[in-house]
């Protein structure tokens, strides 16, 4: 279905003059509306089919009576097939099928030392190839631009890849786009939103595609077969709020 808006725009455009590109924000944003921020660089998920199977989906890491979804797995044994007691993605229709409803939680931070805000968006699975209970995350820096009018913009895109995150600047993200309308333009640079490949068997999070022979680390297979963009509250939601998070 197609969300009423990206994020409110209208919101921003009474606050700072659109512009096409990787579009500032004031600084004040940050404390008196969060959860704009939090929209207004929300990545674009992707999810693939290897081997035209259906790897694990992305699920509410609690349920509503506390318990965790455990993707009907073991503690340290593997799964007959990926997506073994996985949400599900709904039925593939092709390249760019939109996917079923999966909540991003998010973090808000500032970090003094370097001066930015750090927004980090999760994504929970009940397991990945080898275990339960898999997080990954993206986490976009925002930096203030040197224009003497507290406006900040998107400065780098941090992906969790096992033990070692990469960093890669917004200007370099290989295919970015502002909003609904342009969600299957390819190539895009230095726009609003990230468009991120879930590794289908390990879940590491990658900015290209890759179908090639499965392998390891930056060869674990990613695509565009479903994609899930989020927009509403029910689909960003504050990591803080879950049980056994403190502020």
């Amino acid at each position: 279905m197609k969300p009423t808006n990206f994020y409110s725009l209208a919101c921003l455009a009474a606050l700072v003059p659109y512009v096409a590109a990787n579009t500032r924000i004031p600084g004040r944003m940050f404390w008196e509306n969060p959860q704009e921020v939090v929209r207004a660089a929300a990545p674009m998920w992707h999810f693939g089919r290897p081997g035209g199977s259906k790897a694990c989906y992305p699920s509410e890491a609690v349920h509503a009576d506390g318990s965790k979804p455990n993707g009907n797995i073991g503690s340290g044994a593997r799964l007959g097939a990926l997506n073994d007691g996985c949400a599900k993605q709904g039925d593939w229709k092709g390249t760019n099928t939109p996917g079923a409803y999966m909540p991003t939680y998010y973090t808000f931070n500032y970090c003094q030392g370097d001066n930015t805000w750090r927004v980090t968006y999760y994504l929970y699975f009940s397991h990945d190839a080898t275990h339960r209970y898999d997080w990954e995350w993206v986490s976009v820096l925002w930096k203030q631009d040197q224009d003497g009018r507290d406006n900040w913009y998107r400065a780098a895109l941090k992906t969790s890849f096992h033990k070692k995150p990469k960093m890669t600047t917004w200007g370099n993200i290989q295919n970015t786009i502002n909003g609904w309308d342009d969600r299957l333009d390819q190539n895009g640079k230095d726009r609003d939103h990230a468009k991120v490949y879930v590794g289908s068997f390990k879940h590491a999070m990658f900015l290209t595609r890759y179908t090639g022979s499965y392998g390891l680390d930056d060869k674990e297979w990613r695509s565009n077969d479903w994609y899930f963009i989020p927009v509403r509250d029910n689909e960003l939601i504050d990591g803080l709020t879950l049980p056994g998070k403190t502020s």
